[in-house]
């Protein structure tokens, strides 16, 4: 079921754009995101914009994803094309999992700061995939399943942030 729900259809990409068709997955899959130049995160269908003519002028620019959300490698390929996202969480995220970091290439040239936090489904294997990650200003990780951070922390910009608990 996950993958219906996460599964990219490009037919719709390019109906509505990739920033209105990536907010679209978010939401059906109990994530939240928030719009460049706006301070409150949404949720809800009813929230996004309906005007054809204001649709390009909505550019997400931070994803929150928490335990309620099913957000899964499937549906990563959603962030393709969307240029301004700097920010994202992942915070107890069940369907987390090393194949989803894998894919935050989508993200490398704008994101900026990434926490994971409480994905037991992330291990080792995702170090070298957030080394990837050239603008990483801050990133932050919690009780993850790696025992062993110094690769990541030798591979990571020299202005990128660590903080691991």
């Amino acid at each position: 079921m996950n993958y219906v729900f996460n599964r990219v259809s490009e037919k719709r990409r390019k109906e509505v754009g990739p920033n209105r068709s990536c907010a679209e997955w978010l939401m059906r899959n109990g994530a939240y995101l928030r719009w460049v130049g706006q301070a409150e995160f949404v949720g809800h269908y009813n929230l996004l914009p309906l005007d054809k003519k204001i649709q390009g002028m909505f550019h997400i620019e931070e994803v929150k994803a928490d335990q309620n959300a099913s957000i899964t490698y499937f549906g990563f390929p959603h962030f393709e094309g969307c240029n301004h996202i700097t920010k994202l969480t992942l915070d107890g995220v069940k369907t987390i999992d090393d194949r989803a970091i894998h894919r935050l290439d989508y993200l490398q040239h704008t994101l900026k700061y990434l926490y994971i936090g409480d994905c037991m489904k992330v291990t080792a294997e995702s170090i070298p995939y957030l080394t990837k990650l050239p603008n990483l200003k801050l990133l932050h990780l919690k009780n993850l399943n790696i025992k062993d951070y110094s690769q990541l922390e030798e591979n990571l910009p020299a202005d990128c942030k660590i903080t691991i608990e």
